[in-house]
């Protein structure tokens, strides 16, 4: 099917060579140029997908992108799996694992979310308080807790690592924070740890102190487009140009006046200033200027807007214009107001929403938006609740609501009250009043519950006598967990059968409080309990551990692929609507102006950072304003609402004075400019982005159990590594690394201290990470297992071609993923050979799930490299026994209709089948619920 592009699109589609700056309006068809624009450089230039780079805001707007891709190109036989395509993070994150061996970490390394990084900052406080300046650093910050100081230099360290900041700098004025950031960045290396902020560093590091890697990449990577470049920032910015070389050929896509990220480091200067990278005239500027969103009314709303300020040279000048013929007589841009009262404000909402439903205006609630500058604030809060209680069902992940919701409380009333006697302690403790009212309502309110469910109130009976008289130490408390949600009252939420993510908030929420409870097992070093630790490790769960969390707030699930929930409006930040659209968008936080709040307990460090801005600093603050509600008011497609509670007395005059002059002008929603009858409004479609499958992860634990998978895979309910688990890594990651030292060096430089270095500092790191400890002669074993190995199997090692080959294939049904862990090559024929450090199995399911992932990895290695495979091997490392599997065209036709018959079930969520089996199951985390419920 051909696209059609107006002028300005096909320009920047078929300008290829060069720097490029690509200004893109609201709704001025960005995505479908840079489709467009890949496409012509795949098919008509016949550029090699590996050329390519491109960098996108998020990772779901990069799997857009390759899902578009597929469907758009004819050229079937192009590669599209050796595109560099994804965030600037995930891109970092490639390059990383190209080079691993030269950054210090290796295979397996973890990345620290927010909340694991304060937990990791905050476990290691003690190594911090030894540095001399600690105690100065800190005085008169007011920061009373170790927590609060964990955070306090969480965010210090983030700085440094995403603004790229030079440390000899930062001595000169502040020797502590340089110590404890090299302090910080040195645990990271030790654990095999990263954090979000440290992946671009040490990716700048890598290609800055490598001249190799830097040449090596700029070979590969020819042409770099980079979408969102208004929100990028320093470090960002010097990657780009790093790899983009002296060849210049660098494409950057974006909007400064949708530059809304400040806070985390960008800079509208780098595509305000980008021309400026090269010589003059060198640098051609596009203008996407047609909005194929909205009508005129909110085009032309929203330019006037942009345009009340007075942006001198820090905006590009622009002249956004809907398509289509203006409708004078349809008004799209409206207000709905009440004045001076809140519950006449909610009530008016409530009732314009009902009609747009009942009228069938509307054909569903995710066809609407609310968007404000916080969801946190009790105005949004009462709303939301308001609007549920009236029946209309509210999506809003980030309003910090975690803890209050019924599933949470009950989980934490169960455990409370199998543990009397702790909880009685927990409630004498003097301080700590707020978490203890919400544990005492908890504790009553499961009590309350119990009476109506006599499955419950039996089980936290023989809980209670189980942990006082016979407590033998055998489970942690994600044991208790899997345990908990077999019984009536949680199994309803794991049931239900339509799998839409609003109708399943319950379900993911109890996901979240596992990886809770899995995140303290690690950290305190308490995976089993004991007669010696459990007072110890429950009362720091309840005063520390979930008492932080609370404080901090906790997100609920946000489904990736499903942005826009069905059967519920969704309640978002204007930030979390960036790249989204919606048919109705209600703005609120007309109340806010442009003036931001100073932080006493920053401000000496805040001088530390402080470079030469771009823009002059008494202005950046309307600057930013500005452009955020600009944002926002340009998500709307059919109709925009500006809603407040109008004041017009008193020292908070609403709307604030940046909007009064527009909001003014706007008819009310009933004031009959806005024409219901005539109002055609868009649907939300059904996502179509390509879902990723790997084998272990996806194929073969459908294929095992659909109904493990849905509660592992879909609502995210973690699972417990096992000492054999551990063991297996440990094995696995010793033996991945020889391979490549095998590579660089020969097997015969291979020395039996290098073997032992190599496993006990990755031994050591899981320790730390998991909070497992192997005896010593299952260490002695493992350690022997690999020195026969390689003393044994000189002829595999010796056609080593590759090892950890990580794989992806775009297909039809979705993106097949797959890590081979060696290929061997001998006359031009390859076997692939995957590793196992169990025995050879005596189930035959599980004999044969082995067998099905060679051949998998054989299909992908054929598929993506043409590579003609002679075998597959499975390699059992314990008594080095091997399984040959001879892969032949057959074979790989019938794991073609096999993976696609499992992925084909999965899309068609039919995840209600337990296969559950008394000896099978025996050690799954689901036993007691199947055993309940079969």
């Amino acid at each position: 099917m051909k696209v059609l592009l107006n002028n300005e699109q096909k320009e920047a589609v078929e300008s290829i060579i060069g720097p490029l700056l690509i200004i893109a309006g609201p709704g001025s068809g960005k995505t479908r140029t840079l489709v467009e624009r890949i496409i012509y450089m795949l098919e008509e230039k016949k550029i090699e997908p590996r050329n390519i780079l491109i960098t996108t805001f998020t990772e779901r707007a990069a799997r857009e992108l390759i899902t578009r891709i597929s469907e758009r190109i004819k050229d079937k036989s192009v590669n599209l799996n050796e595109l560099y395509i994804g965030t600037i993070h995930s891109v970092c994150l490639k390059i990383i694992d190209e080079y691993i061996f030269k950054t210090g970490l290796y295979q397996g390394y973890e990345i620290l979310d927010d909340i694991n990084q304060k937990f990791f900052i905050y476990r290691k406080m003690k190594e911090f308080k030894e540095i001399d300046e600690y105690e100065e650093f800190f005085k008169g910050r007011y920061l009373p807790t170790d927590w609060k100081k964990a955070i306090f230099l969480q965010k210090w360290f983030n700085r440094l690592s995403e603004e790229n900041i030079s440390l000899d700098d930062i001595e000169k004025k502040n020797i502590f924070l340089r110590k404890s950031y090299e302090k910080y960045s040195i645990l990271l290396k030790i654990n095999n740890l990263l954090d979000f902020g440290s992946i671009q560093r040490v990716a700048l590091n890598l290609i800055e102190n490598n001249s190799d890697v830097l040449l090596e990449l700029r070979e590969k990577i020819r042409y770099i487009m980079v979408d969102e470049y208004q929100d990028t920032n320093k470090i960002q910015e010097r990657i780009i140009f790093l790899l983009g070389g002296e060849n210049g050929n660098i494409c950057v896509v974006g909007d400064d006046d949708q530059g809304i990220y400040r806070f985390r480091g960008a800079t509208v200067k780098n595509i305000l200033l980008f021309p400026e990278n090269f010589p003059e005239g060198v640098c051609k500027i596009i203008k996407l200027t047609k909005n194929y969103r909205s009508p005129w009314g909110i085009v032309d709303f929203c330019k006037e807007w942009i345009n009340s300020l007075q942006w001198d040279k820090f905006r590009y000048p622009k002249e956004i214009e809907a398509v289509g013929n203006k409708d004078v007589e349809q008004a799209t841009v409206v207000k709905l107001s009440v004045k001076n009262s809140e519950i006449q404000w909610m009530e008016r909402i409530y009732k314009f929403l009902l009609y747009l439903k009942e009228k069938e205006i509307i054909e569903n609630y995710n066809q609407i938006a609310f968007l404000s500058i916080s969801v946190k604030d009790k105005r949004m809060i009462s709303l939301g609740h308001y609007l549920e209680k009236k029946g209309i069902k509210i999506y809003s992940p980030r309003s910090n609501l975690f803890f209050y919701r019924e599933e949470i409380r009950n989980l934490i009333g169960v455990f409370l009250n199998i543990f009397p006697k702790i909880t009685e302690k927990i409630m004498e403790n003097p301080y700590n009043s707020d978490i203890k009212d919400y544990y005492r309502s908890s504790s009553v309110k499961i009590e309350k519950e119990s009476k109506n469910y006599k499955e419950l109130r039996e089980w936290i009976k023989k809980k209670k006598k189980y942990y006082e008289d016979n407590f033998k130490g055998k489970e942690g408390l994600l044991d208790l967990f899997y345990e908990i949600i077999s019984l009536e009252i949680f199994k309803k939420y794991l049931e239900n059968k339509t799998m839409e993510v609003i109708e399943n908030r319950e379900a993911y929420n109890l996901g979240i409080f596992s990886k809770i409870l899995k995140d303290f097992e690690i950290l305190s070093k308490v995976e089993i309990l004991t007669t010696e630790n459990l007072e110890r490790a429950m009362l720091y769960f309840f005063n520390s551990h979930l008492k932080f969390l609370k404080d901090n707030g906790i997100d609920e699930y946000e489904e990736p692929k499903e942005l826009v929930p069905k059967n519920a409006i969704s309640f978002l930040t204007i930030h979390q609507s960036k790249g989204l659209e919606f048919p109705v968008v209600i703005i609120g936080s007309l109340d806010r102006i442009p003036i931001g709040r100073e932080n006493i307990t920053d401000k000496d460090l805040e001088q530390l950072f402080k470079k030469e801005e771009y823009e002059p600093s008494y202005r950046i603050e309307e600057f930013d304003f500005w452009r955020l509600f600009y944002t926002g008011f340009s998500r709307a497609k059919n109709l925009l609402i500006l809603s407040c509670i109008e004041n017009e007395t008193g020292k908070k005059i609403v709307p604030s004075l940046p909007f009064k002059r527009l909001y003014d002008k706007l008819p009310d929603v009933a004031s009959g400019a806005l024409k219901f009858d005539n109002l055609k409004l868009d649907i939300i479609e059904n996502s179509k982005l390509k879902e990723t499958y790997t084998f272990t992860g996806d194929i073969n634990l459908y294929n095992r159990c659909p109904f493990k998978y849905k509660l592992t895979k879909i609502f995210k309910i973690e699972s417990k590594k096992s000492l054999g688990a551990i063991y297996g890594i440990l094995i696995h990651e010793t033996m991945e690394k020889l391979h490549i030292l095998i590579l660089e060096k020969g097997l015969e430089n291979i020395i039996e201290e290098d073997i032992f270095k190599i496993y006990y500092k990755i031994y050591l790191s899981l320790k730390e990470s998991t909070n497992v400890t192997l005896g010593k002669s299952i260490l002695n074993k493992g350690l022997n297992q690999i020195n026969d190995y390689l003393k044994n199997e000189k002829e595999i090692l010796n056609h080593l071609k590759n090892v950890e080959e990580k794989i992806s294939l775009v297909e039809d049904c979705g993106i097949l993923e797959g890590t081979l862990d060696m290929i061997i090559e001998e006359n031009n024929k390859y076997s692939i050979i995957d590793f196992k450090t169990g025995d050879v199995p005596e189930n035959e399911e599980l004999l044969e799930g082995y067998k099905n992932q060679i051949k998998f990895y054989s299909y992908l290695l054929h598929k993506r490299k043409n590579f003609p495979i002679k075998e597959g091997i499975l390699y059992f490392i314990k008594n080095q026994k091997k399984e040959i599997i001879p892969i032949t065209d057959k074979d790989l036709i019938e794991i073609e209709k096999f993976y696609k018959n499992i992925i084909e079930k999965i899309k068609e969520n039919q995840f209600q089948e337990k296969k559950y089996d008394k000896v099978k199951c025996k050690n799954c985390e689901y036993f007691h619920y199947c055993t309940l419920n079969s």
